[in-house]
């Protein structure tokens, strides 16, 4: 049985007064993959056990590249990790993301199934999210490529609980087959 390759979208979330190094171990993507220290970067391409019968597909930046890397090579190398991915999980932070939003966008007109966890905020729409219109979105082309799509939203988003979301979806991913 061939693995799905997932791809994680979602902005780091900047931590004030924290090396951007040890940030990205916080991040979920590292928690997701059990990445110490020694392991805390990946580049595009490298394709990682996320769990049984999942491999992560998406990029990290190299900790030597962050402050040099070419934007056009990161946004090319993110494109074809979404293309190469069979699904998209995508953890969305308080403040929005451009770059989130795009990937979703992006993964959602390119017939992936979509798994979105955000917090809940205050709005006047009835999706209790900033990202209302992203989440729409995924979920309508989702439904019109007869994708699987799924937003949980939680009260608090952290690594614990990003982690078993994302495992439950995984699980989920399982049953179809």
């Amino acid at each position: 049985m061939r693995k799905r390759k997932i791809y994680f979208a979602g902005k780091f979330q900047p931590e004030s007064g924290v090396p951007f190094e040890r940030m990205l171990l916080n991040d979920y993507r590292a928690n997701m993959l059990g990445l110490d220290h020694d392991q805390s970067v990946m580049t595009s391409g490298v394709l990682t056990e996320v769990a049984d019968g999942f491999l992560y597909c998406g990029s990290f930046f190299l900790k030597d590249d962050v402050d040099v890397a070419d934007t056009r090579t990161i946004v090319a190398n993110d494109l074809a990790s979404l293309e190469e991915s069979d699904a998209v999980i995508a953890v969305l932070y308080d403040e929005p993301s451009i770059g989130t939003t795009s990937e979703l966008v992006s993964a959602a007109g390119n017939g992936k199934d979509i798994f979105i966890i955000h917090p809940y905020q205050e709005t006047r729409y009835k999706l209790k999210s900033e990202y209302w219109f992203a989440i729409t979105l995924s979920s309508v082309f989702c439904e019109r490529n007869g994708r699987h799509f799924k937003s949980v939203q939680v009260d608090r988003l952290t690594n614990e609980v990003i982690d078993r979301e994302i495992r439950g979806f995984l699980r989920e991913m399982e049953s179809w087959g």
